[in-house]
């Protein structure tokens, strides 16, 4: 079944809504055969391990912020997706 979403942007007073069709797919198993391809080809998978590593020392920042009370800095990393590997196609 699919399912329907909508998202809303607006900017410089202007709105634009987009309504992707997103079918319902075992994102595991897909990240698994990724991974898997990227093993036999020796590529960077799309989402590395660097990427979860990050996104745990986020958590852990804004717990340890809540915690004592104030702020935790972390490295800046610039760019977009620094981390990242080449997007998968559809078939991979």
């Amino acid at each position: 079944m699919d399912k329907k979403i909508e998202i809303s942007r607006a900017e410089d007073k202007l709105e634009w809504k987009q309504y992707p069709i997103m079918t319902e797919a075992n994102q595991f198993a897909l990240e698994l055969d990724h991974m898997s391809l990227c093993v036999m080809n020796d590529k960077k998978p799309y989402t590395p391990g660097e990427e979860g590593l990050q996104d745990q020392r986020i958590m852990d920042a804004i717990y340890t912020s809540a915690r004592e009370g104030k702020t935790v800095t972390l490295k800046i990393h610039t760019g977009k997706d620094v981390f990242r590997g080449t997007e998968p196609k559809e078939n991979e």
